[in-house]
Protein backbone atom coordinates (compact mmCIF):
# COMPACT_ATOMS: atom_id res chain seq x y z
CA UNK A 1 0.00 0.00 0.00
CA UNK A 2 2.97 2.23 0.89
CA UNK A 3 4.17 1.93 -2.45
CA UNK A 4 1.06 3.00 -4.36
CA UNK A 5 0.80 6.13 -2.39
CA UNK A 6 4.24 7.32 -2.81
CA UNK A 7 3.43 6.47 -6.90
CA UNK A 8 0.14 8.43 -6.47
CA UNK A 9 2.00 11.67 -4.85
CA UNK A 10 4.33 11.29 -7.76
CA UNK A 11 1.95 11.31 -10.12
CA UNK A 12 0.05 13.95 -8.55
CA UNK A 13 3.73 15.92 -8.34
CA UNK A 14 4.24 15.85 -11.87
CA UNK A 15 0.67 17.90 -12.29
CA UNK A 16 1.77 20.36 -9.46
CA UNK A 17 5.21 20.91 -11.88
CA UNK A 18 2.87 21.90 -14.76
CA UNK A 19 0.65 24.28 -12.48
CA UNK A 20 4.12 25.55 -11.09
CA UNK A 21 5.31 26.18 -14.54
CA UNK A 22 2.20 27.28 -16.72
CA UNK A 23 -0.09 29.59 -13.69
CA UNK A 24 2.19 32.26 -13.61
CA UNK A 25 2.42 32.54 -17.48
CA UNK A 26 -1.88 32.75 -17.20
CA UNK A 27 -1.19 28.91 -19.34
CA UNK A 28 -4.53 26.62 -19.11
CA UNK A 29 -2.73 23.90 -16.50
CA UNK A 30 -5.73 21.48 -17.13
CA UNK A 31 -5.78 21.14 -20.82
CA UNK A 32 -3.08 21.08 -23.26
CA UNK A 33 -0.13 18.53 -23.65
CA UNK A 34 2.89 18.91 -21.90
CA UNK A 35 5.44 20.71 -23.99
CA UNK A 36 9.43 21.09 -23.64
CA UNK A 37 9.75 24.69 -22.06
CA UNK A 38 13.04 26.12 -24.44
CA UNK A 39 11.68 24.59 -27.75
CA UNK A 40 7.79 23.57 -27.12
CA UNK A 41 7.74 20.52 -28.35
CA UNK A 42 5.22 18.44 -27.29
CA UNK A 43 6.26 15.79 -25.20
CA UNK A 44 5.76 11.88 -26.08
CA UNK A 45 4.39 9.47 -23.59
CA UNK A 46 7.46 8.20 -22.77
CA UNK A 47 8.34 11.53 -21.13
CA UNK A 48 5.55 11.39 -19.39
CA UNK A 49 6.64 9.08 -16.74
CA UNK A 50 7.05 10.97 -13.47
CA UNK A 51 10.89 10.89 -12.42
CA UNK A 52 11.81 8.04 -14.43
CA UNK A 53 11.53 9.82 -17.91
CA UNK A 54 13.89 12.69 -16.50
CA UNK A 55 16.42 10.17 -15.58
CA UNK A 56 15.84 8.14 -19.08
CA UNK A 57 16.63 11.40 -21.02
CA UNK A 58 19.52 12.53 -18.97
CA UNK A 59 18.05 15.88 -17.98
CA UNK A 60 17.73 16.88 -21.69
CA UNK A 61 14.80 17.40 -24.19
CA UNK A 62 14.68 14.85 -26.77
CA UNK A 63 14.15 17.38 -29.37
CA UNK A 64 16.01 20.34 -28.60
CA UNK A 65 18.59 18.25 -26.18
CA UNK A 66 18.54 21.19 -23.94
CA UNK A 67 18.33 21.06 -20.27
CA UNK A 68 15.68 20.72 -18.21
CA UNK A 69 15.86 21.37 -14.23
CA UNK A 70 16.12 18.77 -11.80
CA UNK A 71 14.00 20.66 -10.24
CA UNK A 72 10.99 18.70 -11.82
CA UNK A 73 12.14 15.30 -10.60
CA UNK A 74 12.62 17.23 -7.23
CA UNK A 75 9.33 18.10 -6.94
CA UNK A 76 7.82 14.79 -7.76
CA UNK A 77 9.90 12.99 -5.28
CA UNK A 78 9.00 15.74 -2.66
CA UNK A 79 5.07 14.94 -3.72
CA UNK A 80 5.75 11.12 -2.82
CA UNK A 81 7.66 11.73 0.06
CA UNK A 82 4.51 14.52 1.27
CA UNK A 83 2.12 11.61 0.33
CA UNK A 84 3.73 8.85 2.49
CA UNK A 85 3.89 11.45 5.56
CA UNK A 86 0.47 11.98 5.12
CA UNK A 87 -0.48 8.50 5.09
CA UNK A 88 2.04 7.65 7.89
CA UNK A 89 -0.19 10.23 9.89
CA UNK A 90 -3.52 9.62 9.25
CA UNK A 91 -3.78 6.68 7.20
CA UNK A 92 -6.26 5.89 4.09
CA UNK A 93 -8.58 8.59 5.38
CA UNK A 94 -10.38 11.86 4.84
CA UNK A 95 -8.03 13.25 6.62
CA UNK A 96 -5.42 12.09 4.56
CA UNK A 97 -6.17 13.60 1.58
CA UNK A 98 -7.08 16.96 2.86
CA UNK A 99 -3.73 17.46 4.23
CA UNK A 100 -2.16 16.19 0.76
CA UNK A 101 -3.75 18.40 -1.01
CA UNK A 102 -2.97 21.19 0.95
CA UNK A 103 0.64 20.09 1.52
CA UNK A 104 0.77 19.97 -2.31
CA UNK A 105 -1.16 23.96 -2.45
CA UNK A 106 1.74 25.03 -0.29
CA UNK A 107 4.55 23.67 -2.26
CA UNK A 108 3.21 25.25 -5.32
CA UNK A 109 3.01 28.55 -3.35
CA UNK A 110 6.73 27.89 -2.11
CA UNK A 111 8.08 27.25 -5.64
CA UNK A 112 5.90 29.87 -7.45
CA UNK A 113 7.03 32.34 -4.98
CA UNK A 114 10.53 31.27 -5.41
CA UNK A 115 10.65 32.19 -9.32
CA UNK A 116 8.37 35.27 -9.03
CA UNK A 117 8.10 36.63 -5.89
CA UNK A 118 4.61 36.14 -6.00
CA UNK A 119 1.80 34.65 -3.84
CA UNK A 120 -1.50 34.33 -5.90
CA UNK A 121 -4.46 35.33 -3.98
CA UNK A 122 -6.49 31.88 -6.01
CA UNK A 123 -3.86 29.73 -3.74
CA UNK A 124 -4.42 31.19 -0.41
CA UNK A 125 -8.47 30.91 -1.13
CA UNK A 126 -7.77 27.12 -2.27
CA UNK A 127 -5.48 27.06 1.52
CA UNK A 128 -7.99 28.77 3.68
CA UNK A 129 -11.19 26.04 2.07
CA UNK A 130 -9.42 23.17 2.72
CA UNK A 131 -8.49 24.36 6.47
CA UNK A 132 -12.36 25.26 7.02
CA UNK A 133 -12.63 21.88 5.80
Amino acid sequence: MIVIVILFGICIGSFVNVVIYRFPLGLDFVRGRSFCPHCHHQLNWQDLIPVFSWILVRGKCRHCKSEISIRYMIIEIMSGILAFICFHQFGISFMMIFSFILSMILLCISVIDIDTMVIYGRFILCCLICSII
